[in-house]
């Protein structure tokens, strides 16, 4: 893991992650080992933890975001937004 970064670059590193993944089509884990392997924005253990567990509760996590689109679908909802709601939900449930 990277040395231990300020929450707001662990948090960008996390969507960076979760949009990768999303946008990319691969796996979180294959995300998360991308980013190690390139180390531009490597995830410390908070950023890791906020992936993993978005990966763990995704069906919850996205269908709670799903219940709220109004107007919109999953389909619809650019993936930059999505990631970041990714974040910003499984933070809100599971973060410390």
């Amino acid at each position: 893991m990277a040395q231990k970064l300020q929450r707001r670059q662990s948090r960008e590193n996390a969507f960076l992650v979760l949009f990768s993944s999303a946008f990319g089509g691969e796996d979180i884990q294959e995300s998360i080992a991308l980013s190690r392997e390139v180390d531009e924005y490597a995830l410390d253990d908070f950023g890791e933890k906020t992936v993993l567990d978005y990966q763990v509760h995704a069906k919850e996590i996205d269908a709670l975001i799903g219940e709220r689109l109004q107007g919109w679908t999953f389909g619809r909802l650019p993936k930059v937004s999505l990631a970041l709601l990714r974040v910003a939900v499984s933070e809100i449930l599971y973060g410390e």
